[in-house]
């Protein structure tokens, strides 16, 4: 049986098994990609189908960044000094600058705490004028969010960070309507003002228009359009299933606006009356996708829905947002790119057949001229084989005289690694002497610091020299003082004894004093006299030695300096020495290490040279058999062209004469 199955394949030429074999492994390929394609085809759908889900998050995601904004804002307004301070008219203008930079605040008023209006914007984001005169005769303790204010019922999320605001949720703005004579749909957020006691001195309240919503819906409705999805319809539903906002009510392609502002439809439609099932499930706080009936306009739509939960938003509040696509409108890319696919695999399988029973063809032919060229080339290897041997030999002959050349370097590079090995060596022992020389340097270079802040301490010592000499001035003028007082002394005493003798008897006892005061006053001269010899002196020793010793300092620090600065260009040169030694190090080191690589480096040429001398041999011996088998080589070429055209191969045999090595891959006869 396998030689008749090979007889089979014998009539065939080899560009027809070529394309059979193609042709099976195409058809297998196409069966095989088209399962692939259709499973992630059903995969894709589902994501696609996901996908609305996820644009629905995003969607409230946006909604939710836009709420954070706005209970912010009122508690930023409540801070502004100018409602603790400023008039009416500053307030009005504080009120309007509000408007018109936010653009969402239809109405922002200031009202205290009964009530009653003390400030509210004048003029609308437009810059137009609101009849706003009137209402200051208004009280609006009647007001909802007043009453909300009132009980302390501020909505809050302390997990989150929200505190200190009233909320009023999305509803028909009365008091807007009424000022602006038409219909005004609000979200409302009051925050208290207080002084700088403490004290609530009123409350600050924004009616924010449903602009800060629908912005982000129309936003969001662009995206989807911008994805191939202009039929998309988005809605905004509150906490009881009711339509606060409605983007594209009956799946159209918009180019102008997209908002169903309806009296009709806001706040009045509730999808769970009508038991759609995607309200069903936001009411149990559930997201997510599917295909179902739109109750409304009866037709088969994709939806993803999804309630707003985000750090930003408080879930208390209940928003959730649902995303529709018309099923015929949906997936249609998808279903094109289906027939796309099969249309581009047929074409490739056609494409494939005809491209290469062209190139099998085209081969074909080149593998005829194949076969002919090697009977050519086999010719040839005859007389190459013998050029080939001769060439072995002159390798041989001068591998082995390079041997002896190598061994001599070997021998050369192992002198030079011992010199080199001293030489580091030498620059190591250098190297230590020159840090121990740097640091002698440095040690000296720190005793004179020390020695000059020695002198600092003296010249410190010289200025309480200075201070006796100063204290010793002051007793010199003290004793003058004494010398002074005794000789206005003797003098007294000198007119006391003149006016005792006029006295006569009766002064006698009175000049007997006077005589005494006087010889007190010439000692106390004499004394003061010899104090101030004494003082004198002392000043002149002191000054002598505060001269000389001012001299011998100005000398000690001009040494001093002078061995410092001498010091510290000795530890430069130092340093500079001990850098260019440890450079002489490391490059002796390198050197070191470049000999021993290069001595390896021979001995692997050494060992290179032996195996070549032996792969010369080998080479010598191989070329022999080249030549026989260069006979063998014919028989394969004869085989070669009958598989290429598919005859009947020809029997022949060359017998390998006794002695001959065969080469390795021999082609086998019959394959």
């Amino acid at each position: 049986m396998k030689k008749s199955w090979n007889a089979i394949l014998l009539q065939f030429s080899l560009g027809q098994k070529f394309l059979i074999i193609l042709g099976f492994f195409l058809a297998l390929g196409a069966v095989v990609n088209g399962f692939q394609f259709f499973r992630v085809l059903d995969m894709v759908v589902e994501t696609e189908v996901k996908s609305l889900q996820t644009s629905a998050r995003i969607l409230g995601n946006s909604i939710s960044a836009q709420f954070y904004e706005r209970y912010g804002d009122v508690q930023a307004f409540s801070k502004n000094q100018v409602f603790s301070k400023g008039t009416k008219e500053d307030m009005v203008q504080a009120l309007n600058q509000y408007s018109h930079l936010y653009g969402i605040y239809d109405l922002i008023s200031f009202v205290d705490t009964k009530g009653k209006l003390i400030a509210i914007n004048n003029k609308d984001a437009m810059g137009k004028p609101i009849p706003s005169e009137s209402l200051y005769h208004e009280n609006l303790d009647s007001e909802k969010w007043f009453k909300l204010i009132q009980n302390n019922q501020y909505l809050e999320d302390k997990g989150k960070k929200f505190t200190g605001t009233v909320y009023g949720d999305f509803s028909l703005d009365t008091f807007a309507s009424a000022i602006f004579k038409k219909d005004i749909y609000s979200t409302i957020f009051v925050a208290p003002v207080f002084h700088s006691s403490g004290k609530i001195l009123g409350y600050i309240c924004n009616h924010a228009n449903s602009k800060w919503i629908e912005n982000e819906i129309e936003l969001a409705y662009k995206q989807m359009s911008l994805l191939g999805h202009p039929t998309a319809r988005l809605t905004l539903l509150n906490k009881k299933g009711e339509i606060l906002v409605l983007a594209n009510e009956k799946y159209e392609t918009k180019t102008m606006s997209l908002l169903n502002r309806n009296r009709d439809v806001v706040l009045k439609g509730n999808w769970r009356d009508l038991k759609y099932f995607p309200a069903l499930a936001l009411r149990q706080g559930k997201s997510g996708f599917g295909l179902t009936t739109d109750p409304q306009n009866k037709m088969d739509v994709y939806v993803g829905y999804s309630p707003i939960r985000s750090d930003k938003f408080i879930d208390e509040i209940g928003w959730s947002v649902v995303v529709e696509i018309p099923k015929k409108d949906y997936l249609t890319h998808v279903q094109k790119a289906a027939i796309e696919f099969l249309t581009s695999l047929l074409g490739i399988l056609i494409i494939s057949l005809i491209f290469s029973y062209w190139f099998v063809r085209g081969n074909k032919i080149k593998l005829d001229l194949v076969s002919q060229d090697l009977k050519r080339v086999v010719e040839k290897t005859a007389v190459l084989g013998r050029d080939v041997a001769f060439s072995s030999q002159t390798v041989e002959n001068s591998i082995s005289s390079n041997q002896s050349a190598i061994q001599q370097s070997v021998s050369a590079l192992a002198e030079m690694r011992s010199m080199m090995a001293q030489t580091n060596v030498n620059a190591k022992c250098s190297l230590e002497k020159t840090e121990k020389a740097k640091q002698c340097s440095l040690n000296g270079k720190y005793t004179m610091e020390r020695m000059a802040h020695s002198m600092n301490a003296i010249h410190e010592s010289n200025g309480d020299l200075q201070a006796i000499s100063e204290l010793i001035e002051n007793i010199h003028q003290k004793t003058n003082i004494i010398n002074d007082i005794a000789f206005k002394t003797q003098i007294l005493s000198f007119n006391a004894s003149i006016e005792s003798a006029r006295a006569g008897q009766h002064g006698r006892g009175f000049g007997v004093v006077a005589q005494e005061v006087g010889k007190l006053a010439d000692v106390s001269a004499a004394s003061a006299a010899e104090i101030k010899a004494l003082i004198v002196e002392s000043i002149q020793k002191v000054n002598s030695t505060l001269e000389a010793i001012q001299s011998r300092l100005a000398d000690g620090n001009k040494v001093s300096n002078e061995a410092i600065d001498v010091f510290g260009q000795i530890s430069s040169y130092v340093d500079e020495i001990s850098i260019q030694v440890r450079a002489i190090k490391e490059a002796s080191d390198q050197q070191e290490r470049g000999i021993i690589q290069a001595n390896q480096a021979m001995r692997d040429i050494d060992q290179a040279s032996q195996k070549n001398n032996q792969a010369a041999m080998g080479s010598r011996i191989a070329s022999q058999n080249l030549l026989q088998q260069s006979h063998q080589l014919e028989v394969v070429v004869s085989d070669l062209t009958s598989v290429v055209q598919g005859q009947n191969p020809i029997k022949e045999k060359v017998s390998l004469k006794e002695g001959d090595l065969p080469l390795a891959g021999e082609f086998p006869r019959g394959a």
